[in-house]
């Protein structure tokens, strides 16, 4: 069965599973594409090292360097070597300062790119950091400034240096290549068949310095976003190495290895299957409990991706024991983890009705309903979506346990909670599915219990007060279930007409929970 028809996620607009989850996906790919920000896909080099500070004049220099920027890009295109070196460091010393208003602009203007790309091969090798780290500053900048760096043929080059003996312009390549990569999805796919990749690898598994590990793996992960998508083969080829990585005690590098498999995993099942045949994915639920959140962010997103898969891939994730973990982060302090944590949920409840009795029988339920009631409504939103799922396509068991978990309460809170026309129709179709369960099995009772205990929490009033949305969907919806579950009739019509509103017969009070 097909991606799409496996994972509907919702059922709104008549149960429609097709269309309603590719919304819902091109919804929920939107929104976490945009939480990583444009800054983490290029990067200045602004750490100091020991090529800062040693002489004791440097600070004083530093605030002349703007005065004496001709001299410096005088002695850079000089035809004499000696001031090679000593240019070449001034200016990295100006372009590796914190702030936004760096002269990358004046520096490309001046034409000095090309010298500082010769430079790269020079025997030198602080004449080669220096210009390494200028150009990659340089790469740090607009599109425009990040082609100038690629027209004056520095990719090979830097390709060349990540087999050089000095780890730190081995590093300095990697990161000029990072930002190179993280620009735009044609100067990544240059670096790609320039064979930029396997040379990444190669220095990955030579390499005992955890900063160039680092500053390595995100290279690599730059070279597993964007849109269009990178070359499937290319990227199937560095699985292998992110599998490695995984097993890094350093916290970056488990970061970035982890954001490059979620990049990997947004794509095809094919491309799903694959990261989950390079065995990760007990690894990443391990990492779910990381110390660092930025790791269990990155890990979270990855097996949310997974299980946006067919439903064997979604079980592969259940078996190896995701949803204990998923449990223990629903509490989390953290808005942001909770959120993303009941998106993944979402995802399972979207699969087979096996997979949605494992969260019900993992007590996900009810602590998934008591986020409904009482978090953010960015958090309330995902929770919704899982429950939602679970009732939609769950077993007659699962209903009833989800209904005696309190979600009626928690969605006719919601009607009132917020405005937002998507929410409102989720719950209207929720609690169709739960009164139309309670019409199939009132024969025993001669009653439907679940339309009598949403009247007495005063629900139908607020469904009531949907009747004349202006959204046709959701007046619709409302109309359905007043005219159907809650005793609508023609004598109730007329007074319709004349009040404007439907009336109810008085509330009891409001009940928490549902009892059979």
């Amino acid at each position: 069965m097909s991606r799409e028809s496996q994972k509907g996620r919702s059922f709104k607009k008549g149960l429609d599973v097709n269309t309603s989850r590719k919304k819902r996906e091109e919804l929920s790919l939107r929104i976490r594409k945009n939480k990583r920000q444009e800054g983490l896909q290029k990067r200045r080099h602004v750490s100091t090292t020991k090529h800062e500070g040693d002489d004791p004049q440097e600070e004083e220099e530093l605030l002349d360097l703007q005065r004496i920027f001709p001299e410096i890009i005088s002695g850079i295109r000089s035809p004499d070597p000696d001031l090679w070196l000593e240019a070449t460091s001034k200016l990295r010393q100006l372009l590796c300062q914190e702030g936004d208003d760096l002269p990358i602009q004046t520096v490309v203007d001046s034409g000095v790119v090309p010298c500082l790309v010769n430079f790269l091969t020079s025997d030198d090798p602080e004449l080669v950091f220096q210009a390494a780290w200028v150009l990659t500053n340089i790469a740090s900048g607009s599109s425009h400034h990040t082609q100038v760096v690629l027209e004056a043929n520095a990719v090979p080059i830097f390709i060349s240096l990540l087999d050089s003996k000095n780890d730190e312009i081995q590093e300095q390549a990697a990161w000029a290549l990072g930002n190179i990569a993280g620009d735009r999805y044609e100067f990544r796919d240059y670096i790609i068949q320039c064979s930029g990749l396997p040379a990444i690898c190669q220095a990955l598994l030579t390499t005992t310095k955890n900063s160039l590990a680092s500053t390595m793996t995100w290279a690599l992960s730059n070279f597993c976003r964007g849109k269009p998508s990178p070359s499937w083969e290319a990227i199937r080829s560095i699985l292998p190495t992110f599998s490695r990585l995984l097993h890094s005690s350093d916290s970056a590098i488990l970061t970035d290895a982890c954001w490059a498999l979620s990049y990997i995993t947004e794509g095809t099942d094919e491309q799903i299957q694959a990261v989950v045949n390079s065995g990760v994915v007990k690894r990443l639920i391990e990492l779910l409990i990381h110390p660092s959140s930025s790791v269990q962010a990155a890990a979270l997103r990855t097996i949310g991706n997974i299980v946006t898969g067919d439903d064997n891939q979604t079980q592969v994730v259940l078996n190896s024991g995701v949803l204990q973990r998923l449990g223990m982060l629903l509490t989390r302090p953290k808005k942001s983890v909770r959120k993303e944590c009941c998106w993944v949920i979402s995802n399972i409840t979207a699969g087979n009705k096996n997979q949605i009795a494992a969260v019900r029988e993992c007590h996900l339920i009810k602590p998934l309903i008591h986020l409904i009631s009482t978090d953010s409504f960015e958090v309330r939103r995902e929770a919704l979506w899982a429950v939602a799922n679970a009732l939609m396509g769950g077993s007659p068991q699962d209903i009833k346990q989800i209904v005696q978990d309190g979600c009626i309460s928690a969605f006719c809170q919601l009607l009132t909670d917020t405005t937002d026309s998507s929410i409102l129709e989720l719950v209207l179709d929720s609690l169709s599915v739960i009164l139309k369960f309670g019409e199939d099995t009132s024969q025993e009772s001669g009653f439907n219990e679940y339309s009598n205990f949403i009247e007495e929490i005063e629900g139908a009033d607020k469904i009531e007060k949907l009747l004349y949305h202006d959204n046709n969907d959701i007046s619709n919806k409302a109309t359905h279930l007043i005219q159907t579950y809650f005793n609508f009739s023609e004598e109730e019509n007329v007074d319709n007409n004349v009040s404007g509103n439907f009336q109810f017969s008085a509330s009891t009070g409001p009940i928490q929970t549902f009892k059979f």
